[in-house]
């Protein structure tokens, strides 16, 4: 089952741990960089100080059998740009052996 987070209410500061998949469900053609950031900033919002978001991301590689939609080129670039924007300490960030990113930050 899918949830989206961002439809659901939370007060800042409740969850301790915070999981998410296919970098926020998103492509550069249906949400363009202040959506993807403004779901990011909304993710960081409601993880409490010392609380732990791991994340898996495509880095912008073009699905082989579809959708063929342009997906948001994530990069070590812009996840350290988010670290340090929504002070957040870079934990992990690897690639995984589907040529995904992996990424897990504590809240400062």
């Amino acid at each position: 089952m899918q949830i989206f987070i961002c439809r659901y209410y939370f007060n800042p500061g409740d969850c301790q741990t915070y999981v998410t998949c296919v970098s926020l469900k998103n492509t550069v053609q249906d949400h363009q960089w202040d959506d993807i950031e403004q779901r990011f900033s909304h993710c960081v919002s409601i993880l409490k100080p010392g609380g732990s978001f791991f994340l898996r991301a495509n880095p912008g590689i073009s699905h082989k059998a579809g959708p063929y939609v342009e997906i948001f080129p994530w990069s070590f670039e812009v996840v350290n740009e988010f670290a340090e924007k929504y002070n957040l300490r870079l934990n992990t960030f690897k690639r995984d052996a589907n040529n995904r990113l992996y990424f897990v930050y504590t809240k400062l």
